[in-house]
């Protein structure tokens, strides 16, 4: 069975708690969890991986453009 909080009760606790309740429902080749921008939460990611499900994650605006810049080297295994 499925949690609900209230307003002030943190949400991250509450996920991974439902996680381990949905379980036995999920079909991990056709389940995909799905998070708005900013949901920051590695041990989350991690979890969900190690049921081996599936994510996306949405980042925020200006992420991928801020990061871009941080790029000091080429880390691809294969030529540009």
């Amino acid at each position: 069975m499925e949690n609900i909080g209230n307003y002030k009760q943190a949400e991250l606790p509450l996920m991974h708690q439902n996680l381990r309740n949905i379980q036995e429902l999920i079909t991990p080749e056709k389940s995909i969890f799905i998070f708005d921008r900013g949901y920051n939460a590695m041990e989350l990611y991690i979890n969900i991986m190690s049921m081996n499900n599936y994510f996306i994650v949405r980042l925020k605006d200006r992420n991928y453009i801020n990061d871009r810049y941080k790029i000091t080297e080429n880390d691809s295994e294969t030529p540009l």
